[in-house]
């Protein structure tokens, strides 16, 4: 299904990781996972698709959300 709809799979570079300090913390938001995700997309100019309310915290910070 991933192919047929032309998704890409990344992997996370090592420099997110060593970086993702620097995403500032929204105290209603904890999860490591969604947090990794999220700072991937401000770095990479990504868009992220969610129906998480909380991921508007950091649109402040650089996410773009849909």
């Amino acid at each position: 299904m991933i192919q047929e709809m032309n998704f890409e799979i990344l992997d996370v570079h090592h420099t997110i990781m060593a970086s993702l300090f620097e995403l500032p913390s929204v105290e209603k938001h904890k999860d490591p996972f969604d947090r990794i995700m999220i700072w991937q997309c401000i770095q990479d100019d990504f868009t992220l698709l969610s129906q998480d309310g909380k991921f508007n915290e950091y649109q402040p910070f650089g996410l773009t959300l849909i």
